[in-house]
């Protein structure tokens, strides 16, 4: 396969991905939105017909889509580096790195690569917009993106909200290592 035709199959998948999100968003993010708001309370509603009443009631319609914005750039911005990732790095593996020994002993470490490989970059990339995403959606009254980051003026405010866990493991780890 020459070139132009491995760059066009990356890009054709990452364009098909791209266009299921766009095109399941208007009817899975208000069951979404409901899904995340029971978890993230679970005491106060019993049901999801309770659930989506206290969405309607505090947010009204558009409460129903909090937390669009990220989910869907988060959703894209996955299906547009995962299948590209899935068919290119195994290759890139076999290629550049591993060598033909290391392939022989171990042929699906390209495999095992790949996959942490995509792991590390949904740590980095896709949980701050995870964060972001429920932080809109549990939030008690409606707000926009703007009032969140404003809310957060300092930009060592928002990158310690939006990586917290990460914060949280890496504390934890040093207290042990201590």
């Amino acid at each position: 396969m020459d070139q132009w035709e491995r760059a066009s199959q990356l890009l054709i998948s990452a364009g098909v991905g791209v266009s299921r999100t766009i095109g399941g968003l208007p009817l899975e993010h208000p069951l979404d939105t409901i899904r995340t708001r029971w978890q993230a309370n679970p005491t106060q509603s019993r049901n999801a017909l309770q659930v989506t009443r206290e969405i309607y009631m505090s947010k009204g319609f558009l409460g129903f889509y909090s937390g669009a914005i990220p989910n869907t750039t988060r959703r894209a911005v996955k299906q547009m580096y995962r299948w590209p990732m899935m068919l290119f790095f195994p290759n890139f593996y076999r290629d550049h790195v591993l060598s033909t020994r290391i392939q022989q002993n171990y042929p699906r470490l390209p495999k095992i690569l790949t996959g942490l490989s995509i792991a590390n970059f949904e740590i980095l990339v896709i949980n701050p917009l995870e964060r972001l995403k429920v932080w809109l959606m549990t939030s008690p009254t409606r707000l926009s993106l703007i009032e969140f980051f404003r809310q957060r003026a300092d930009s060592r405010d928002i990158i310690r909200e939006l990586y917290r866990e990460i914060f949280l493991l890496s504390q934890q780890n040093d207290a042990c290592n201590v």
